[in-house]
């Protein structure tokens, strides 16, 4: 029975457990701290992987292939070689890498750099540098060079030996008035104008007539502002059309005014005469071909005449010259004029041009 009641209380206890007889207590877990897990390693630096070609077996193994990369200087070696027709890559088998070298920067290097003084500004010191180089051609280009580009030194000047020889306008001098008549007239009449036009010219000789006897010849010595006038100027003044040049250029610069006074009226006349550097036939034939188709002819006489009775007419004859005339409403008005030897006489009488003749010292 003990035996049995002995196995009633169940089975023996394994090996390291309590009984369940015995009073139990747990243990309490050990203080011991953990293990530190261990460092990882550093992650391999990145490099050409290597290829390892398979161990040769038993059986023949197949030749490692070959591989074929162009790079630049892969294609200009290419094509050196092949004279420039057509770049070829390079080829190489996986063992060749085995062989290069591969850059790995130290740790020691870079942190050496960093911890040298001014190590990493560097480069901003080359920047400042650059631009403070700039500035400063930039001003010795704008205050030196650019003012010698815009105003270069002029050369000296050279110095002519024979200088040009510079003459200065001469101004003529003043006319001396002396008569064209050979025999004196009756009476001279000197008058003074203000002007030199034809109505202060009618004035003076409407003035100077009153003392002149009918039947008479008169001179009238005119002078504007106490000068003798050129008798280019008075010409064209009286026919605008003519040339000044050309009648200064031929003319003699005096000339001889008159009045002829009759029973028909007070008929002024001219003389002037061709100089000896003067050609004749210059002004004879634009004057003719203005005064005969003149309108103005009218403007001529010292009262009014009336109209212009026809065409110009050949007149009296003096030599181998001949005058042209054209007679007016009015009776004994007719102008005149004509070339004896070398003057030119105009008159507004037809016996007012004939006593002109007579001074001149021409036969009719």
């Amino acid at each position: 029975m003990n035996g049995n009641q002995d196995n009633l209380q169940g089975p023996a206890p394994l090996p390291g457990e309590p009984s369940p007889n015995q009073n139990w207590t747990p243990q309490q877990p050990s203080q011991t701290p953990p293990p530190i897990p261990p460092t990882p390693p550093p992650a391999p630096s990145p490099s050409i992987p290597s290829f390892e070609p398979p161990k040769p077996s038993g059986v023949g193994a197949p030749p490692p292939p070959d591989i074929g990369i162009r790079t630049m200087a892969s294609d200009l070696s290419s094509l050196k070689s092949s004279g420039g027709l057509e770049p070829k890559a390079k080829t190489f088998r996986p063992e060749d890498f085995s062989t290069e070298a591969v850059f790995k920067p130290s740790e020691g290097d870079s942190e050496q750099n960093m911890n040298q003084p001014g190590g990493s500004h560097k480069p901003l010191y080359i920047v400042f540098g650059i631009i403070g180089f700039v500035i400063i051609a930039g001003l010795v280009i704008y205050f030196f060079v650019w003012p010698l580009i815009k105003s270069p030194v002029n050369p000296a000047p050279v110095v002519d030996d024979n200088p040009p020889v510079v003459t200065e306008p001469i101004t003529p001098a003043a006319i001396v008035h002396k008569s064209f008549f050979t025999t004196p007239a009756a009476s001279v009449v000197p008058m003074n104008l203000s002007n030199l036009n034809l109505a202060e010219v009618s004035s003076a000789l409407n003035a100077a007539a009153i003392g002149i006897s009918q039947g008479s010849l008169a001179e009238i010595n005119l002078t504007v502002n106490s000068i003798v006038p050129e008798s280019s100027d008075f010409l064209s003044t009286v026919f605008p059309q003519l040339d000044k040049t050309i009648l200064a250029s031929n003319f003699e610069r005096d000339f001889t005014v008159f009045v002829y006074r009759d029973g028909n009226g007070s008929w002024p006349g001219y003389v002037f005469k061709i100089s000896d550097t003067g050609v004749m036939d210059r002004v004879a034939t634009p004057f003719k071909a203005i005064v005969e188709s003149s309108t103005n002819l009218g403007d001529l006489f010292l009262t009014d005449v009336g109209k212009q009775a026809g065409d110009f007419k050949d007149g009296l004859k003096a030599g181998e010259s001949t005058a042209r005339y054209v007679s007016f409403a009015t009776t004994g008005a007719s102008f005149n004029y004509g070339w004896f030897g070398n003057y030119l006489i105009v008159s507004t009488s037809f016996n007012g041009f004939k006593e002109s003749l007579k001074a001149l010292g021409l036969s009719s």
